[in-house]
């Protein structure tokens, strides 16, 4: 995925490792002074996407145009949705609306803090009564999702409305059995 965020670390590491850090700081080199132009990363980011375009083609540099509805109807009740946040990204709003829109329950719970006994209860009643529980910022509860996933293969009946989001940021220790069985998808913070 194309990702400016991780773009411009990347670059800026690749030029760290190939030429020497005083290349890639601005502060510590003028780049402008020697080259004409200083270390900017809206020209990086504009350099690389040109790059990859000429080396592997546009459909590998142009924004992937996101269709949340079309992957809520190919998921399936025992099926999260699990967001990889990135930096200034939140796709609340965007599951929220969404949710209105096709006339579903949609309840949010912020894990961290003891909030598993909650996300418990909301997701025992969408399991019978439909609903989308959007179980945000789950890197904060990683116990838990191994426990949903768990949860999630048990469960009998599940109502063809039920949904659970997953909102999270990457880290090692999140479980890979959940990984597996998910939509994984993750949105850019708006221009």
């Amino acid at each position: 995925a194309w990702c400016p965020d991780r773009t411009l670390m990347e670059s800026k590491k690749y030029i760290t490792q190939s030429l020497g850090a005083q290349f890639a700081d601005p502060v510590i080199f003028n780049m402008e002074a020697m080259y004409g132009r200083a270390w900017c990363p809206d020209r990086t980011l504009m350099e690389s996407k040109k790059y990859i375009t000429q080396s592997l083609g546009a459909q590998f540099a142009d924004p992937v145009i996101f269709n949340m509805e079309a992957m809520v109807f190919e998921s399936r009740p025992r099926t999260p949705l699990v967001n990889f946040l990135s930096m200034g990204s939140d796709p609340t709003v965007e599951i929220e609306t969404l949710a209105r829109k096709l006339r579903i329950p949609c309840q949010s719970i912020s894990m961290g803090q003891a909030q598993e006994i909650h996300a418990r209860k909301l997701i025992d009643a969408f399991v019978v009564q439909g609903g989308w529980a959007l179980l945000q910022n789950c890197h904060l509860g990683l116990e838990y999702m191994t426990e949903l996933f768990g949860y999630l293969g048990r469960v009998e009946r599940c109502h063809p409305d039920f949904r659970v989001w997953i909102t999270t940021e990457p880290h090692p220790g999140f479980p890979m059995s959940l990984l597996q069985i998910a939509i994984k998808f993750t949105s850019q913070p708006p221009a």
